[in-house]
């Protein structure tokens, strides 16, 4: 005989509704955990990059005593809080890994061999573990947000460190000026007036406001607009040509942009940029030399670049000793390994003043090569594109100022690129990563497969 009232147990057990539990008023969920994480670890790297910091001597000659434990904390800090973030996205970050383009790997493993087979392995080590330590978070950040937020997230950064800077200055001018052969030199909390200046150019082509933007008039425009003023005015007051030049080429960049917008057709554009700056080129190369020597003396220089052409050429036989794999990475950042082969030039160089020729000796003359056609080429496809999104487009425009900023840039200025330094982390920001690319080209090819073949060539091939 059935047990009807069992039944009804089962029944009533079978039609109770699933209530959730709910999450207690103060949790935090997985992915805002990860993703705080994420931000903290881009704004701490970025921090880290600048070198800012209180208190630093006034002089250049007392620079070399500077004692880099603080900095070094936080370079280490870095560490397991950057493993924490991948423990917990191990998925996507190896999804990332296995999209990076075979030109970059190619690097990456010229970057290995002159690091293995360096003069001092210690010393290269130790500099290829700082400039990962410092990229990685940016890189994994771009990867997570995109570039919207990417851009969004430097301009914060630079809207605080224009003023923060500026306030340091004024409040502790004892500290934020430089004295000695570089006497009224703002350079804030940076270490030195040029990093300051690379740093304000740049930060003047991020908070520039956008036109295409409205309304205008709103107390967040009418901040950035503020600190975009006071970058420009920083730039002036480090006493850097090279900063004032990069402003102006930045905002060239983003009138040429704005203009080759407007052209139909992604390759016209492309077309367009290319003989642009073929031009360009050209015009400095046969008008440049004619206005140098003004342009240098109302800086205070020579057409020389303040002895830097002396110094290539006394480095060009250090280049010609280790040409395939050079000396080993961040070698010729040490002022002292610099010395040896350049003990002949009274002025005492600490740095190559040219990051490319700097690339050439850590790395040899094929990295550099490749690096060369890897900025370029991610130069020419970001500039050459123009998203429909006026933010969308906007950023891509910014990535692309700053880049061209920073490229030209290291023509004069070393580590700039492939450093630990304020410039480094905000060309990855810019770069493209080159997976749309591929992917548009891979889905061009797929789409060509799957057409079906005219009748004409059907018969051809019968």
């Amino acid at each position: 005989m059935t047990d009807t009232s069992q039944l009804g147990v089962r029944r009533s057990f079978r039609m109770r509704r699933h209530v959730p539990r709910l999450r207690p008023p103060h949790a935090i969920s997985y992915q805002a955990f990860s993703d705080g994480l994420l931000y903290f670890l881009a704004y701490f790297s970025l921090l880290r990059a600048t070198g800012m910091w209180l208190g630093y001597p006034p002089t250049q000659d007392e620079n070399a005593t500077v004692d880099s434990g603080p900095q070094q904390l936080m370079l280490y800090s870095l560490i397991p809080f950057t493993l924490l973030y991948v423990a917990l996205n191990r998925e996507a970050i190896g999804e990332y890994i296995r999209r990076i383009p075979i030109g970059i790997v190619a690097f990456c493993l010229l970057i290995l061999a002159s690091t293995l087979l360096s003069v001092d392995r210690t010393a290269s080590l130790r500099g290829l573990s700082a400039v990962l330590v410092i990229s990685v978070p940016i890189l994994l950040f771009k990867n997570r947000f995109g570039g919207v937020k990417t851009l969004a997230m430097l301009r914060k950064f630079a809207l605080i460190a224009v003023f923060a800077n500026l306030l340091y200055t004024a409040a502790l001018p004892r500290y934020g000026i430089m004295g000695g052969s570089l006497a009224g030199s703002v350079r804030g909390l940076f270490l030195h007036k040029n990093f300051f200046g690379q740093f304000s150019a740049v930060a003047f082509v991020l908070l520039l406001p956008s036109p295409a933007l409205r309304p205008y008039f709103t107390w967040k425009n009418l901040i950035y607009a503020g600190a975009c003023f006071l970058a420009l005015v920083s730039a002036a007051l480090s006493k850097s040509s090279t900063a004032l030049v990069l402003a102006l080429v930045g905002l060239m960049a983003l009138c040429l942009l704005r203009v080759a917008s407007t052209v139909p057709g992604r390759s016209i554009r492309t077309y367009v940029l290319l003989v642009s700056l073929l031009l360009f080129s050209g015009l400095v190369y046969f008008f440049g030399l004619t206005i140098a020597a003004d342009v240098a003396g109302g800086f205070g220089k020579d057409i020389t670049l303040s002895g830097r052409a002396e110094l290539w050429d006394a480095l060009l036989d250090a280049l010609m000793g280790r040409p395939w794999v050079g000396h080993g990475f961040a070698m010729f950042r040490q002022p002292d390994y610099i010395a040896n082969f350049t003990h002949q030039i009274a002025w005492g160089p600490r740095s190559t003043h040219n990051t490319y020729l700097e690339i050439a000796l850590n790395l040899g003359i094929p990295a550099a090569a490749l690096w060369v056609w890897i900025l370029v080429t991610r130069f020419v496809g970001k500039a050459a594109k123009v998203p429909r999104d006026p933010l969308e487009r906007m950023a891509n425009a910014r990535d692309a100022a700053v880049m061209l900023i920073i490229m030209v840039g290291s023509f004069t200025e070393a580590g700039m690129m492939l450093a630990p330094l304020a410039t480094w982390p905000l060309l990855l920001a810019a770069m493209p990563n080159g997976r749309v690319a591929v992917a548009s080209v891979g889905a061009r090819i797929r789409r060509r497969l799957a057409k079906p073949a005219s009748p004409r060539r059907s018969a051809e091939y019968a």
